[in-house]
């Protein structure tokens, strides 16, 4: 197989993790497991909780503040842990969830990609909003950015960014070359959720194909050359992460899944309860 097809294959299965938005004048919601909704729940959220970054629970304190409330039912919550082999009590498990995930600092590279890369999409996707129009829009995002790249002060005078190829499959190429093409697919799914929201919303126009794609052409492969290029001009290392390979992080996610359980089965209980209560009241008044 080529390497044109490799990299258009290696996106294509990349973009499956990243769910589709629609314009933000008829957004409502996002379900931020988009993308993951093939996989159990449980895996889904330890997915994308390692991709996206972020928790994917609800914090220690949440669960105690639901426990002290009575939202979640303690001979319930007893069930869910021992069903996981916990024994002892709720605060002890609390405090070990607490303490089991370390945040990671954050990459300052990392963001000044992000922060150029949103500004030019930004002026790129703006629909008749905007009072500065982005030149050379008409021939694409990836073009119109390869003709402002030079003449933005934030971006370095070195590296791919400041002289990209003529096409974004060869200034994919030229980043991927030290990197084997088992990696590809990791590392275009990291640059996609660096951004998940942009993403989506290039995703979602590019199959819509509507008036202002077809005259102002975005693809999820213009989008990602320019990201890699930046990426590279700044010095953010692509190569996949490991991912979350801590078993303190498993059991702390185990934990809260049983916690939260506990909370769903107490909140069902209590509706069952309470509509009995009603329904009989309901009889003996008449």
């Amino acid at each position: 197989m080529s390497t044109e097809h490799t990299v258009e294959d290696s996106i294509d299965k990349a973009a499956t993790t990243v769910g589709s938005v629609w314009p933000i004048h008829s957004f409502v919601t996002a379900n931020p497991l988009s993308g993951f909704e093939d996989v159990p729940f449980g895996e889904a959220v330890t997915q994308a909780a390692d991709l996206l970054g972020g928790r994917g629970y609800p914090r220690p304190e949440t669960f105690r503040a639901a426990l002290d409330d009575g939202q979640i039912e303690p001979e319930i919550l007893a069930s869910e842990l021992a069903e996981r082999g916990y024994e002892n009590d709720p605060e002890t498990l609390l405090e070990r969830m607490d303490t089991s995930v370390e945040s990671e600092p954050p990459n300052t590279d990392a963001e000044l990609v992000d922060h150029v890369l949103t500004k030019w999409l930004s002026a790129f996707l703006d629909e008749g909003q905007a009072q500065w129009s982005m030149p050379n829009r008409e021939d694409g995002f990836y073009a119109a950015f390869r003709s402002v790249a030079a003449h933005d002060g934030q971006i370095p005078d070195d590296g791919v960014a400041a002289d990209l190829p003529e096409s974004p499959r060869e200034a994919i190429a030229s980043v991927l070359e030290p990197y084997p093409e088992s990696q590809w697919v990791p590392i275009f799914e990291e640059q996609f959720a660096a951004l998940p929201g942009w993403v989506g919303f290039v995703k979602q126009r590019a199959a819509d194909d509507g008036a202002w794609q077809s005259t102002y052409p975005v693809t999820l492969e213009g989008y990602l050359a320019v990201r890699l290029a930046l990426s590279e001009s700044f010095g953010v290392d692509i190569g996949p992460s490991t991912g979350s390979d801590s078993t303190e992080a498993e059991a702390a996610d185990e934990l809260a899944d049983a916690f939260l359980s506990a909370w769903e089965a107490s909140y069902r209980r209590q509706v069952v309860d309470r509509v009995a209560a009603e329904s009989e009241a309901l009889v003996d008044a008449e």
